[in-house]
């Protein structure tokens, strides 16, 4: 940043933006903007603040709960319902109640995702019957 406060001519600032660019693996534009967030607010302007929210769910619990609902009463009694089929229902909800801002297709499906974990691992533990594996592996 000093260096290109420091350019004795535009050439020079130019062509020192464009390396310092190459070298951050940005655009020349994003430079610009560190460079004016460095004039304005100095070196508290160019660090990068993370979400304070980072990793939680901000997604309304009305919405989680009607997601995985709507999930479960679609797979009672050998009936399959898919994420997508979720999300389409979610959507149509969202219309029918007014919300101008439903759940995402990926909201739907992160929502699922537990559900769909826990499912998988119900199923690997569920015995399904003899094996020669385990015949074997008990009976040497």
């Amino acid at each position: 940043m000093q260096q290109l406060a420091n350019a004795p001519d535009r050439q020079t600032y130019l062509a020192l933006q464009q390396e310092i660019a190459q070298q951050l693996n940005m655009t020349v534009r994003n430079v610009q903007l560190l460079i004016k967030a460095w004039q304005t607010e100095g070196v508290d302007g160019i660090v990068r603040q993370g979400r304070s929210d980072r990793g939680e769910q901000r997604l309304d619990e009305d919405w989680s709960d009607y997601i995985l609902q709507t999930y479960r009463a679609g797979n009672r009694g050998g009936r399959r319902r898919s994420r997508a089929q979720v999300a389409v229902r979610v959507a149509a909800r969202a219309i029918e109640i007014g919300d101008s801002h439903p759940p995402s297709r990926a909201s739907v499906y992160r929502v699922l995702q537990s559900e769909l974990e826990r499912q998988e691992e119900r199923s690997r533990c569920r015995s399904i019957g003899w094996s020669s594996e385990t015949y074997n592996s008990e009976n040497p």
